[in-house]
């Protein structure tokens, strides 16, 4: 930690030995904080908190020795305090103070200034010296563009979930550099140069450029079949260039939307060891800037980062207080998507510095937003977090520890530590020690109720269980075994659901179909397959019901929870047409549900949704959204 960020509390209403102290402590190169009276020194402790307190013991309308009582219970417990008086000299009150207070020293005034510094230094100087981890490091800190890259080459192991927080510091600072990830079964390398992406590779890597100049309506799948069958050494690009049926600017955007799709397919539930090079190409029209990331950003966020891996990502962060980034971020656009664009209040709540668990507290917005909004700040680097704690209310403390304890009585014991399956025994210690200073049982106020401690035992005894388990390498092998078989169980009953839900759905049964496709989501986390036909089958659950605002949400972000890379299939296309004819947009229903068909031109069920799409057209009576025809749309998914 930064000596300039360790800050001494100075609590004295004489103003010039105030400032003398203030002085002394910019000297040392700490942060003084100077409070003139008991009130404004718990405010400012709540506000930002403190590594050292100095407290004179005549104060106005509260004594020294009473205030540091006050700020111990709340949350100044192991804050080192040092008291100081020119009043109170006699040895039975210093001794009476100390032992009260746990003050580490009591100065009589006048005293020695150098006698002062001195024990400042010395006590101060194990937040000086405090290693941090390369993830504390940059979660926390402002570092030059060398500094940043030597850091992220020392993470080691990362959770691929990392990786688009990862992309983005890399391209706001416009570092140089190709990040190497690799783990047993694959990998893969991201090229950065003047803040963009300018390479991607990977095994394997699938061509999206086809599909999503159709899906751009920039050409009919005529006019790409035609270039395809050409016979020319020239990409499929050029040749479309050549037949003036594309801009070069065109096949730039294309390109570049390709490569956040490939970006995408890296992020998933695994882990790499990340590697740095300097090599990498030089930067192209065709490159993702951090402009064009930005809604992949949202899509990940929405489409692959689970909110219980947010949970357990930022569960020893929970009351470090936020603080805004000084650099300023180049990231414009997604403050105009949503979920930023929806929740102003929120992000104020953040930028003024509050907690995570303060504002999960609050209770103002549903928790699963409030992580997602929490995420995308730190993603885009507009918040980093303070090294410290900041105490909540009581209440809060309960809701929170039951929620958690709750939660762990379903999870892996990785996921209790929230440390993923490859953290070393170091990183799975280091975790554990940093859990023990928000939820070990002694960190809670000496006011804190029974019920209150009870539940904090609970919690911490199951981390300590964790801990335990991970911690030797023989129980941690039998628990990681344990895993498997009951994820490989748990999976088979998931994927059976998904069959007996797809049987129904095309009996008309689109109810019950949705029944056990959510059944099976409960089970494991959901694949884009079962996503879809959960998507599909609500929407024919809900004909009679056009306009619940609620299920037409559910749908949506439902089809959002699809990765970008799972969205190319006839599949998606049908449902997501559907869902645009549901909702009155039947130019674009009918664009989706016709290149549906060209991808598979025997889905009998694409055919039939276009036959009702002409019938609303040319005005006549029938409707698929009239309860009318309930009847009807049972036979969309019934022979011939």
């Amino acid at each position: 930690m930064d000596k300039s960020e360790i800050r001494v509390f100075i609590v004295e209403d004489d103003i010039t030995l105030g400032k003398a102290l203030v002085e002394m402590v910019k000297k040392l190169g700490y942060q003084p904080v100077l409070c003139p009276n008991p009130t404004e020194a718990q405010n400012q402790y709540r506000i930002q908190g403190a590594h050292l307190i100095i407290v004179d013991c005549l104060l106005p309308k509260m004594p020294g020795v009473d205030l540091a009582v006050k700020l111990r219970s709340d949350g100044a417990k192991e804050t080192p305090i040092i008291l100081m008086s020119g009043i109170y000299k006699d040895k039975g009150f210093i001794k009476d103070s100390v032992l009260k207070t746990g003050a580490i020293a009591f100065f009589t005034k006048p005293f020695n200034i150098e006698e002062l510094s001195a024990l400042i230094n010395t006590t101060l100087e194990k937040f000086a010296n405090k290693q941090e981890s390369p993830l504390e490091s940059l979660m926390t800190g402002s570092f030059s563009p060398a500094e940043r890259t030597a850091l992220i080459s020392q993470l080691g192991i990362i959770d691929a979930f990392d990786i688009p927080w990862i992309c983005s510091l890399m391209m706001i600072q416009g570092i140089k550099v190709t990040l190497q990830f690799q783990n047993e079964k694959e990998k893969a390398s991201i090229s950065f140069n003047q803040g963009k992406i300018v390479q991607i590779e990977m095994q394997n890597p699938e061509s999206y450029f086809g599909a999503l100049l159709i899906e751009g309506e920039y050409l009919t799948s005529e006019q790409l079949d035609a270039a395809l069958k050409l016979q020319s050494p020239k990409r499929v690009g050029e040749r479309l260039v050549d037949l003036n049926l594309l801009s070069p600017h065109v096949i730039n955007l294309i390109n570049a939307e390709q490569t956040a799709i490939r970006l995408s397919k890296i992020i998933k539930d695994t882990s790499y060891k990340i590697s740095v090079s300097d090599k990498t190409s030089e930067a192209s029209p065709a490159s993702l800037d951090v402009e064009g990331l930005s809604s992949f950003l949202i899509d990940w966020i929405n489409s692959k980062i689970q909110v219980s891996w947010l949970e357990q990502r930022y569960l020893q962060w929970i009351n470090s207080p936020t603080v805004r980034s000084q650099t300023s971020s180049p990231h414009r656009r997604i403050w105009n998507l949503p979920p930023l664009k929806n929740v102003p209040a929120m992000i104020s709540q953040f930028d003024k510095g509050a907690s995570l668990g303060q504002v999960l507290a609050q209770a103002q917005y549903k928790e699963d937003l409030i992580y997602q909004v929490f995420h995308l700040l730190i993603l885009i680097d507009h918040i980093r977090l303070k090294r410290e704690v900041r105490a909540i209310d009581e209440t809060a403390q309960l809701a929170r520890l039951q929620k958690l304890y709750n939660e762990m009585q379903n999870q892996d014991f990785f996921a209790t530590l929230g440390v993923n399956r490859n953290a070393k025994a170091t990183d799975i210690k280091k975790t554990y020690h940093e859990l023990a200073k928000i939820f070990h049982p002694d960190k809670l106020s000496g006011s804190a109720s029974p019920q209150l401690k009870d539940l904090a035992q609970k919690v911490f005894g199951q981390m300590t269980k964790a801990y335990d388990i991970l911690s030797n390498e023989q129980k941690k092998a039998v628990h990681v075994k344990e895993i498997e078989m009951g994820r490989a169980e748990t999976i088979l009953q998931a994927e059976a659901l998904l069959e007996e839900g797809k049987t129904l759905l095309k009996s008309g049964l689109a109810t019950k179909a949705q029944e056990r496709f959510e059944e099976a989501i409960r089970l494991r986390p959901p694949t884009s397959e079962l996503l879809i036909h959960l998507a599909w089958a609500k929407i024919m659950s809900m004909i009679n019901q056009p306009n619940n605002e609620e299920q037409l949400m559910y749908v949506e972000n439902t089809l959002n929870k699809i990765p970008p890379e799972d969205r190319h299939n006839f599949t998606y296309y049908f449902v997501k047409g559907l869902f645009q004819h549901i909702m009155g947009e039947d130019g674009a229903a009918k664009k989706n549900v016709l290149h549906a068909l060209s991808l598979n031109p025997k889905f009998t069920e694409a055919e039939r949704v276009l036959r009702f799409i002409e019938i609303k057209k040319n005005n006549e009576k029938v409707d698929l959204l009239s309860g009318d025809i309930t009847s009807v749309v049972g036979n969309f998914f019934k022979k011939k």
